[in-house]
């Protein structure tokens, strides 16, 4: 079963290419280190712990902008998160029914996750960016499918600016992403098939490019 992330449906196709060939990828870009040292640090003060940031002196001066929000957010927030589960894991089969289909298996980690809500985090400013909603939404059908959620509510909460912010989506926001979010699987699997071809797969040139782990391999052609 080859493992589909959340987190990469709808990007660039050459990435997806490179990750499916398990192509060496690169130590995670600043940025991205930022995140992650972020969320492991909110997982360990969630669970009652002193969050222990093992990093250099920059990237802890990065974090500590976000984790204020998140200790403001935590003590001001009218969202009930008792006997929340964190950092958890889940995975189902790839909701399509197209050819090979069953080869692929969907995985998502959602930061924090009760029977009625579902919160993702984000170290930057509040934004309602659709890929965000269709990453919430494919976690609300990941929780669904597992029987951990039901018609749960889908929250952001963005630490990056000067407050820590809330944004909750609406049932109409998350009903227009839906099918945008089975378009973006299809997508996926078509690629990876195309891919077991020997098909090679277009650079999408973008500003992210500077993060992406196989900058060292790819030239953008």
């Amino acid at each position: 079963m080859y493992r589909i992330w959340v987190t990469d449906l709808g990007t660039c196709p050459r990435r997806i290419q490179l990750r499916y060939q398990e192509v060496e990828m690169l130590p995670p870009h600043f940025y991205q280190l930022k995140g992650e040292i972020t969320h492991e640090a909110i997982e360990q003060i969630l669970r009652g712990e002193e969050p222990t940031i093992e990093a250099d002196e920059e990237v802890k001066r990065e974090v500590e902008k976000p984790l204020s929000n998140f200790q403001k957010w935590l003590e001001s927030t009218e969202l009930d998160i008792s006997g929340a589960q964190y950092e958890l894991k889940l995975e189902m089969p790839v909701p399509l029914s197209t050819p090979n289909s069953e080869e692929y298996v969907l995985v998502g980690k959602l930061d924090l996750i009760t029977p009625n809500l579902i919160i993702d985090f984000k170290t930057g400013t509040a934004q309602r960016r659709k890929e965000h909603k269709i990453q919430l939404v494919a976690y609300k059908i990941l929780a669904e499918h597992n029987k951990v959620a039901k018609d749960p509510r889908l929250v952001n909460v963005f630490l990056g600016g000067k407050e820590p912010k809330e944004v909750e989506y609406t049932n109409e926001e998350i009903r227009k992403v839906e099918s945008e979010f089975y378009d973006l699987v299809n997508e996926h699997v078509g690629m990876l098939e195309a891919i077991k071809r020997g098909m090679k797969m277009p650079c999408q040139i973008s500003f992210k490019c500077v993060y992406c782990p196989f900058v060292h391999i790819c030239r953008g052609y």
